[in-house]
């Protein structure tokens, strides 16, 4: 069986027009009143994108270990979990809004919209030069393979289209950063080293929220459905024929995942 393995990341969103960006969000974020001094002083002064040249995520959360110098005192660890629980709080509720201005009553769903969708799927390899091109027209025509969807992101758009489609011609969708839908969303750094403040590294909580392995560790042991999916994904990388990212950037803090790749 030779499965295909779509990897999916912010940039399907905005392809689909939502405003889902690192600085889409930041925008919208700095303007949100606090209460908290340590929060306002966290957007001023450790969230200056336009300072630091964050465009993605990948730089947002790379730049929050590397800013994490920035929080002082025996207090840093709390603090840096205030903010970031804050931003992550706020960042959920964002997204819930910007989902809800897909409007599925539009268009004619079933005739236009997955047509499409099945169109680019199916049709991926149009403009791909290389040598393996007979083998991935083998791997598509194969009736018995399966597609599967490993989701870096957080919508449900591509969940909606998937639940109007012919199933039979699907395997899984794994969200396997969490999703408006569950919450446990999984933001952070992909090992501790990447956290730059020593006092804020050797925190265990930090640990379990903001490294994003620990934290997938924490939601297995608890018994947390999205913990035990990262399991399931691993085993999809593994049985993939053919592998395509789209909208995923090769970031840092995915190492974890992209190291898998790899090694597949």
């Amino acid at each position: 069986m030779g499965n295909i393995t779509f990897l999916i990341g912010n940039g399907f969103d905005l392809n689909a027009g939502l405003k889902t960006s690192y600085i889409n969000f930041y925008e919208t974020y700095a303007k949100l009143p606090s209460n908290s001094k340590t929060i306002e002083k966290f957007k001023k002064e450790i969230l200056r994108s336009e300072a630091y040249g964050w465009k993605d995520w990948a730089d947002f959360e790379i730049g929050m270990g590397e800013k994490s110098t920035l929080f002082e005192g025996e207090e840093a660890p709390e603090e840096f979990l205030e903010c970031f629980n804050d931003f992550s709080v706020n960042f959920h509720n964002y997204l819930q809004n910007e989902c809800l201005k897909v409007d599925w009553d539009l268009v004619d769903v079933e005739s236009e919209i997955i047509k499409k969708f099945l169109h680019s799927i199916n049709n991926f390899h149009d403009d791909l030069k290389t040598s393996k091109k007979n083998e991935i027209l083998a791997t598509i025509a194969n009736k018995q393979r399966r597609i599967n969807f490993l989701q870096l992101n957080y919508t449900d758009v591509l969940d909606k289209l998937y639940a109007n489609t012919n199933l039979s011609k699907f395997g899984k969708n794994l969200h396997i950063h969490g999703n408006i839908g569950g919450g446990y969303h999984t933001i952070g750094v992909d090992t501790i080293e990447q956290i730059k403040n020593e006092n804020i590294r050797n925190s265990e909580k930090v640990q379990t929220i903001f490294v994003k392995p620990q934290f997938s560790d924490l939601l297995k042991k608890n018994n947390i459905h999205h913990g035990n999916e990262r399991d399931e994904a691993l085993s999809i990388i593994k049985s993939s024929t053919i592998i395509c990212a789209f909208g995923t950037s090769l970031g840092e803090t995915d190492g974890f995942w992209w190291e898998k790749i790899g090694r597949w």
